[in-house]
């Protein structure tokens, strides 16, 4: 369904399970383990004693007890030895098996944290690019809601690296001109990012014209069902309210707002010629002079189809949201 980012106290989440980092022993000595071990109280405790001791990579499930979540699902994170003891494929399958409990006990939403991170010495800014891939990874594939908490500074610090990367791309292309090598191609319509050959107009040309009087909701539909997705699963994805989507499907002179199109865009991963087409279908278009579609832009041609961190940049770059348009 959705991954997002946090800086939070993962003990004190309600989610349907939180994912802890412990020994083989689980024996709640240090870091995130203790604190869940303190918070969720001595049956949490009796109940680890009776569970097989874990590999590393493995995982296993337990109750919440006094914890705001309905289970604890622990993971034995690798130690790092410098990078050439299969550290970072072990890593991966704490979050893959995890995940994949979690999925079995019908969770709909998990929070995880950056494991291995701390005592057992992996390299923080590899250790959350592996958390940040496997979890998105999982929750583009199964209806779950994934939060990864990141608690000390240090790690807060490296996910805002993507800020900077967006800031730097709007600094690049703000304003920016855009020549086509053919004055046909600006008065046809080219997208912006295409400086079209002679050949490329024509067979431009020759797409419009089939396609000229598909209206936006036909075309949006004949995307969801190219993607092999439901309209359940777009609408969630695009955070947009199945009632908003209920409009949108039965009426087909009806044109959604610019933000509304540019979320189902990321729902189904459309690159940046297709977005700019079902934009189109709207009566919008990317423009290189508003910062919201640089962001935008940017998440798109990075493949970062993750509106929870789009919006948290949004917010950060102080860019106002929509949240008038009918919404999950």
């Amino acid at each position: 369904m959705s991954f997002s980012t946090i800086r939070a106290d993962i003990t004190k989440l309600e989610v349907d399970a939180v994912v802890n980092p412990t020994d083989q022993y689980y024996s709640g000595s240090g870091g995130v383990d203790l604190a869940v071990h303190n918070a969720a109280g001595v049956g949490l405790e009796f109940e680890c004693s009776k569970l097989d001791h874990l590999e590393v990579g493995g995982a296993a499930i337990t109750k919440g007890y006094s914890l705001p979540c309905k289970y604890v699902i622990h993971t034995v994170g690798p130690r790092w030895k410098g990078g050439s003891s299969n550290e970072e494929e072990n890593l991966r399958l704490c979050y893959r098996n995890s995940l994949k409990i979690a999925h079995a006990h019908k969770c709909n939403s998990v929070a995880i944290p950056v494991i291995s991170s701390g005592t057992f010495g992996f390299p923080k800014d590899l250790a959350l690019d592996i958390a940040i891939c496997e979890a998105r990874s999982f929750s583009d594939t199964y209806d779950m809601d994934i939060v990864l908490v990141v608690y000390d500074e240090q790690s807060y610090e490296i996910s805002k690296i993507l800020l900077d990367d967006v800031q730097d791309y709007i600094k690049l292309n703000y304003n920016k001109d855009i020549i086509y090598k053919s004055e046909l191609a600006q008065n046809i319509g080219i997208p912006s990012h295409n400086h079209a050959s002679e050949d490329e107009i024509v067979s431009f040309l020759k797409d419009e014209l089939c396609n000229k009087e598909e209206a936006f909701t036909t075309h949006l539909l004949r995307l969801i069902d190219e993607r092999g997705l439901t309209d359940a699963e777009t609408y969630k994805r695009a955070f947009v309210d199945r009632r908003h989507f209920s409009k949108i499907r039965s009426d087909e002179k009806y044109k959604p707002g610019k933000q509304t199109v540019i979320y189902l865009a990321f729902a189904l991963k459309l690159d940046i010629p297709e977005t700019e087409k079902l934009l189109s279908k709207a009566g919008h278009a990317l423009s290189y002079s508003i910062k919201h579609d640089l962001v935008a832009r940017y998440f798109i041609e990075q493949q970062i189809y993750d509106l929870s961190a789009l919006e948290d940049v949004m917010e950060k770059l102080g860019l106002k949201i929509d949240r008038k348009s009918p919404r999950l």
